[in-house]
């Protein structure tokens, strides 16, 4: 049996795995569609709350990640056993421990042993320009502009398509360093606060999260 594996990052050989894509579809479809259908087959769960279109499900029900479910189950019963590699992902409260070794090559390591998986989990993500109240340079954040403006990468951004903290400039890593101070800050301030303080405190930073225009 596979163990549990995250869907984020997922890739299959075109030779042994070709119907994968097409069953790994219907597998995702029916189960959305099991839990839309749950009030008619008796099935009494708590309502999703979805803050914005795409979020998925509350983690107390068990469709709230039902593409993830389907990959699983298609791991376990479709793909010969020894045909899966699985490998662990670096988190982002695990990024600030991740030591960059070689920014060309992209090597890095963790407490000794080779990351081959960098997952900035949750939002929003360091690219949006809402993300300056979340965001602290990490391995994640040091390689991004590496990925997206040397010109040996298949597809380059211009440094103005993304928030200043991100461009490879002086004035890019200034802001970077000083929204990393500012940020550990407050979250130092927000764990070590707590009941109604701790509430608002966290209400004004996903008010302040919002996507905006302009």
């Amino acid at each position: 049996m596979v163990p549990g594996t995250a869907r984020g990052f997922s890739a299959a050989s075109a030779l042994t795995a070709s119907p994968l894509p097409e069953l790994w579809f219907r597998g995702s479809v029916n189960l959305t569609l099991a839990e839309t259908l749950r009030p008619v087959v008796g099935v009494v769960l708590p309502r999703p709350r979805r803050g914005h279109p795409g979020q998925r499900c509350d983690w107390e029900q068990p469709f709230w990640d039902g593409d993830q479910d389907a990959l699983n189950a298609l791991l376990m019963s479709e793909i010969p056993k020894g045909k899966v590699a699985a490998w662990p992902q670096y988190v982002t409260d695990l990024l600030m421990d991740v030591e960059v070794v070689d920014e060309t090559t992209l090597t890095c390591l963790y407490r000794g042993d080779q990351a081959r998986l960098l997952h900035h989990t949750g939002g929003p993500k360091p690219w949006r320009r809402e993300a300056w109240m979340r965001v602290q340079r990490n391995a994640y954040v040091q390689l991004l502009p590496r990925l997206l403006f040397e010109p040996d990468v298949e597809v380059r951004l211009s440094p103005s398509d993304l928030p200043i903290w991100l461009r490879p400039n002086p004035l890019g890593r200034a802001l970077l360093r000083a929204l990393t101070t500012s940020n550990r800050a407050a979250r130092y301030v927000v764990s070590h606060t707590s009941g109604r303080a701790r509430d608002q405190v966290m209400r004004l930073r996903r008010l302040l999260a919002q996507p905006h225009d302009g």
